[in-house]
């Protein structure tokens, strides 16, 4: 059996990932019983979006803590989380334990209960963002440095944890501020939903319509697109639209003519059947992310761009240069709000319906590569090199993999991404 578990997501937090990995394990290991354990309402969820196959996976529901539990609550309140979902080794012989999302005290606690787990079981920790302590400045504080996640990993997450990041400029960012972790750090790439399907290509014609996806915080970079929006429309319009696709920030809330808008942030979530039809009818997608924070933060966002079909106007940070890399002409990297601003100008001034059709298409072909089907080879081969760490060599027939071998070429195509 294989588990798989999340210990933080309430409702529809997270869905589309946890949905999508869940049907590539499915896919990846066949032969295998899946459970997932995680909070009842979030199960619901992912038990809905999973369909047909909601079939093929055991479900066990949990009280996990609240979402907001600070660091000490969490490490109180999982540990009788971790010791139920050991018990069913009792019963079951288990392959696996992939945590689809932890928290920092989950590692502490993986340390301490090491013992509880059958001898030679890999553990699987996605690690999604907020890597406090790895590639950012840390606090000056003794107590609240000891708790990043540089400090736990360090102390509590040497061994006997695969760690999976969701990009492969993540992967680089934690190797080069835990180089120790060389071997243990591997790409699952964000899966797409298994139920969604880009629907038409949208023609490119006036009046030309580019959106803002999620919460609109300043990390998304919510007032450069509003700033971009406002001076656009004073020049073009009505040959252009400007739409916010998700909900408002808080703190920005008094941010100055989003009346502009044809579509401002929502007061609340929208359905997801509602927000992809709203992306549907989009040209492109605009990202003016804050480099700092998503060097150490993957966007789900991207996926629901490309799993509509939607070309890119992207910040040039190595997430999207990396996307552009591997899938060609997505749509258009900016440096600067300048440069945003003339991308912007060039499109409406100068439509393209040739390149805008090969721009699809290419967005098309990334998103094949992020089918569950398609990520399931990958996730086997991930799987096969935690098996081979020393703490799990069950005989000489199965040698570990010496730590060296993780900066060859051969050894770098587990994951798939790497460059």
């Amino acid at each position: 059996m294989i588990i798989v578990a999340d210990l933080v997501c309430w409702g529809s937090e997270h869905v589309p990932f946890n949905t999508g990995a869940l049907q590539t394990v499915l896919a990846a290991f066949p032969e295998e019983d899946v459970l997932f354990v995680a909070e009842p309402s979030h199960s619901a969820h992912v038990r809905e979006q999973l369909g047909s196959n909601a079939s093929r996976v055991r479900w066990k529901e949990l009280r996990i803590p609240r979402r907001n539990a600070g660091y000490l609550e969490r490490l109180w309140l999982e540990r009788p989380l971790l010791k139920e979902i050991a018990n069913v080794s009792a019963d079951h012989p288990i392959r696996q334990l992939l945590i689809l999302a932890g928290h920092r005290s989950t590692v502490v606690l993986r340390q301490i209960y090491r013992k509880l787990l059958p001898t030679g079981i890999p553990v699987q920790l996605v690690l999604h963002g907020g890597l406090t302590g790895i590639g950012q400045r840390r606090s000056l504080r003794p107590l609240r440095r000891l708790r990043d996640w540089k400090s736990t990993i360090n102390l509590f997450g040497r061994r006997g944890i695969q760690y999976l990041v969701l990009e492969e400029n993540i992967r680089q960012l934690m190797l080069k501020e835990l180089p120790f972790l060389a071997g243990r750090v591997e790409v699952f790439e964000h899966p797409l939903l298994p139920n969604e399907t880009a629907s038409e290509p949208t023609l490119l014609n006036y009046p030309i319509r580019f959106g803002f996806l999620g919460l609109a915080n300043r990390q998304k970079g919510f007032p450069i697109f509003l700033d971009a929006a406002n001076r656009a429309i004073r020049k073009y319009s009505p040959r252009v639209e400007f739409h916010a696709l998700g909900m408002a920030s808080k703190a920005l809330e008094d941010l100055p003519h989003q009346e502009t808008l044809t579509r401002r942030p929502a007061a609340q979530h929208l359905s997801r059947d509602e927000y992809t039809a709203a992306i549907a009818k989009l040209h492109f997608t605009i990202f003016p992310y804050d480099p700092v924070y998503y060097a150490s933060c993957p966007s789900g966002t991207l996926l629901d761009a490309v799993s509509s079909g939607k070309p890119l106007i992207a910040a040039r940070i190595p997430m999207f240069e990396n996307f552009f890399l591997k899938h060609g002409n997505v749509g258009y990297l900016f440096g600067s709000n300048c440069e945003l601003n003339d991308i912007i100008d060039s499109i409406v001034t100068r439509p393209d319906p040739e390149l805008y059709k090969r721009q699809v298409r290419n967005v098309q072909k990334a998103s094949s590569s992020r089918t569950s089907e398609a990520l399931a080879i990958n996730y086997r081969l991930i799987t096969q090199t935690a098996k081979q760490f020393p703490e799990y060599s069950q005989s000489e027939e199965q040698p570990p993999v010496p730590v060296t071998d993780r900066k060859t070429g051969a050894a770098r195509r587990v994951s798939g991404t790497h460059q």
